[in-house]
């Protein structure tokens, strides 16, 4: 058995899987824009199910981009904005999810989902909603920089205590984390965790 993580991006959203200390990103056979985050809706908002038409929409859709920004920033009382745009989510890593499972007969027992370090308890439950619709199994919120520290530091034993300064500038965010390391440990503290949801590669090319 194995397990699962997947970063949900601004731009980008790719499903890694671990069996033991090995740790495997899933390439997806239809190459980049099967990874993309974006997805096509129509006029009626029926959802596009194939990514590959991102590069050559078909007549009537249009791209709906930023959607993890849209959910980040949903008020409390979104209502039916907010089951849009967790449809839009949803709809994105099923067919992540859906591809992955297709191609290998290893059951998945626990699934990681990463999330932005500043983002509240309303998001990490979106995600949490996210991973029950798309049929995930047992589901742990990570947040993104300390995920990529654990991927980084757990196969090793500290031959000294060290910290870490994780930097995870992303699309739509820009988060980090400082973690410790004792000597002759592998296990990593978090000492400290901050982000930012409105620094990302969306608000560059905004500014330029």
């Amino acid at each position: 058995m194995g397990s699962i993580g997947i970063d949900f991006g601004t731009g980008n959203s790719v499903l890694s899987v671990c069996h033991g200390n090995q740790v495997q990103v899933f390439n997806l056979a239809k190459g980049a824009y099967g990874s993309s985050s974006d997805i096509l809706v129509n006029a009626e908002g029926a959802i596009d199910p194939d990514p590959q038409h991102l590069l050559s929409p078909p007549p009537g859709f249009t791209r709906v981009t930023a959607i993890k920004r849209q959910l980040l920033n949903l008020p409390p009382d979104a209502g039916a904005e907010r089951e849009k745009w967790l449809g839009f989510a949803v709809a994105r890593l099923r067919y992540l999810y859906e591809a992955f499972t297709a191609t290998t007969n290893t059951p998945v027992y626990k699934a990681v989902l990463t999330c932005p370090a500043n983002a509240g308890q309303a998001y990490r439950e979106i995600l949490l909603e996210i991973g029950r619709r798309i049929g995930l199994p047992a589901v742990d919120i990570v947040d993104e920089p300390t995920a990529a520290a654990v991927h980084h530091g757990l196969a090793e034993v500290a031959t000294r205590t060290e910290r870490w300064l994780i930097v995870d500038w992303g699309c739509g965010t820009c988060d980090v984390s400082l973690i410790e390391r004792r000597k002759g440990q592998a296990d990593l503290v978090v000492k400290v965790v901050k982000g930012d949801n409105a620094l990302g590669g969306l608000d560059m090319d905004a500014l330029l």
